[in-house]
Order: C-alpha cells, then sequence, then structure tokens
C-alpha cells in the first residue's frame, strides 16, 4: 500500500472476502445476465473467450448479439451462451440494430462491448445508438478492444455515458484515448490510470504487467501478476468477460475488475508453473478459471 493509501496491491486476504456468495439453493437468475455485442467476421474467436469468461467467473447466463451469419459458426462452440441475432449490413450488424440491443439491456445486468467488433463507422455509429443515448437503459457498461478505438474518435465520449462503465485498455488503446505516446504512458502507468478515471468518470483497467485498477474516486489496486504467458491474442477478451460476469452478479465495477484482474494472472500463473510462459492460449484460461476461484475460496 502506498503512504497515502490510495494505491493497494492486491493479494489472496484482500481478494477473497469481494468474492460473491453461491448459496447451495441459488438458480440462475440469481447470478445475472450479461449482454455481449462482441466478435465480427475476422475476430470470431473473441466472441467465444468474452462469453465464456463471464461464464466461468459465475455469471448465471451469457446473450451473445451477433449477426446471423455468424450464428452457425459459434453456436456449436458456446453451447452455454443465448442469442440475440442482429441483422446484418456487409456481413456487420446493421446500425437498425441497436433497437433490439437497448430492448436486450433492458433485462441485462451489464453491458460488454467491443472484444473482436470490427474498428470503423459502422460500429462508432451502433455504440453511438446504443451506449452514448439516452435510451440505453441505466446498467453497468464494459468496453474493450475496439469499443475504445471507436471512442476514441468522439470528443468528449466521457460526457456522453449514462452508466456506470469500465474500460480496458492495454498501453496502445490508452494512447489513442488520450493522445498521450505510448512511452510516456510507460513511464507514469499508475497516476496516469488514477487521474483518467476520475476526469473520465471510469474504472480504468489499465493492462499490462501488473496490471492497473483504477476508479473515479481516485483510488487504484495493482495485479502483482507479471506473466508473459499472457501476452497472446484473446487473453484481453477473456478479461473483459470475466469482469462483465462478476458484474452481473452484483460486484461493484471497482470491485468486478478487481477480481476479474487478480484472478485472470493467478490462473495465467498456475498455467505457467504447469507449462512454462510460451504458448499459453487464451482458451486455456477458461477451463482453469474455476480452479483458480476454488483455491482463492478456501486458501
Amino acid at each position: 500500500m502506498s503512504d497515502n493509501g490510495n494505491v493497494i496491491y492486491m493479494d489472496l486476504e484482500m481478494i477473497r472476502p469481494l468474492l460473491p456468495d453461491r448459496p447451495d439453493d441459488s438458480h440462475k437468475g440469481d447470478f445475472g445476465r450479461v449482454l455481449a455485442l462482441v466478435g465480427s467476421p475476422s475476430y470470431v474467436g473473441a466472441a467465444h473467450l468474452a462469453c465464456e469468461g463471464a461464464s466461468r467467473v459465475g455469471a448465471g447466463l451469457v446473450t451473445l448479439a451477433i449477426s446471423r451469419n455468424l450464428h452457425p459458426i459459434l453456436a456449436s462452440k458456446l453451447t452455454e451462451t443465448t442469442y440475440l441475432l442482429l441483422d446484418e449490413n456487409a456481413g456487420l450488424p446493421s446500425l437498425e440494430s441497436y433497437e433490439y440491443i437497448i430492448a436486450a439491456a433492458e433485462d441485462s445486468q451489464v453491458f460488454l462491448a467491443g472484444s473482436g467488433l470490427n474498428p470503423g463507422n459502422a460500429t462508432t455509429n451502433l455504440l453511438t445508438h446504443s451506449i452514448l443515448s439516452k435510451r440505453f437503459p441505466i446498467i453497468p457498461i464494459v468496453l474493450d478492444a475496439s469499443a475504445l478505438t471507436c471512442l476514441s474518435t468522439l470528443d468528449g465520449w466521457w460526457f456522453r455515458i449514462n452508466s456506470d462503465a469500465v474500460i480496458t485498455p492495454h498501453l496502445g488503446e490508452m494512447a489513442r484515448l488520450t493522445g498521450i505516446d505510448i512511452d510516456d504512458i510507460k513511464r507514469d502507468r499508475l497516476n496516469i490510470a488514477i487521474n483518467k478515471a476520475v476526469e473520465w468518470g471510469v474504472v480504468v483497467v489499465l493492462k499490462g504487467p501488473g496490471t492497473i485498477v483504477a476508479s473515479p474516486d481516485g483510488l487504484a489496486r495493482v495485479s502483482p501478476y507479471v506473466n508473459a504467458g499472457l501476452a497472446s491474442a484473446g487473453t484481453g477478451d477473456v478479461l473483459a468477460g470475466m469482469i462483465s460476469g462478476f458484474i452481473a452478479q452484483g460486484l461493484s465495477i471497482f470491485d468486478a475488475a478487481s477480481c476479474a484482474v487478480f484472478i485472470h494472472g493467478h490462473t495465467a500463473d498456475v498455467l505457467r508453473s504447469a507449462k512454462g510462459n510460451t504458448g499459453i492460449l487464451a482458451s486455456d484460461l477458461l477451463p482453469n478459471i474455476p480452479n483458480s476461484i476454488n483455491e482463492i475460496r478456501v486458501n
């Protein structure tokens, strides 16, 4: 912990009491619904990784909003996920899809957007008409990957978000969002993450070695994990899904992001102990997430 008490380095004792309870007499409705606008023809796998990440941390139900042409590909991979099938324009969700997204969000506890979406005007317009619309329900939102790239093109985007929000940038995305050079961000990651979380009024998960979770009230929690095994495609998609899954179960967005970041790193460390740090795939994390949660609960 820092001298001023605003920065905490996460450990098992801090994370354990944050984990949501799981009573034996519970049912799926007790653990919330995640609505996920993720995946595209170029990044089909991101939809699988994000949705299963949410399920593996305990979300009761995950609904994937996806273009109709991708449903046959994903249906055999995501057998527990339900689907909101969207009309298409050139293989991407049509702009009119925002009506279906807003309606489905009204029955959801959290909305995840961005993992594996194609960046560009079509996605920007769809996000503008959904999450940046005053008609969008007041539920937490998690914004990852291409959603952040799209937001970076919109001046004052943070003033237009009406819900509690978590953003999950890596260094390149943080550079686009802030206009700060990547090397300068590297030199002052902690302060930049905290300052931007306060300025934007969102939880910032600045990914990288020792991932930082910064809150709008100026607090920060830092992951103890530094693992080159996570330096592979799709691990961020898993993390975004995990954050959403914890929010669906009722955690605050700051606690949900903290639990997800810690368990994500813990799971990768277990895999590194078994396999080394080369060749770990994002999908390797998924079946091991419940084991990590159980280990944290009982140790």
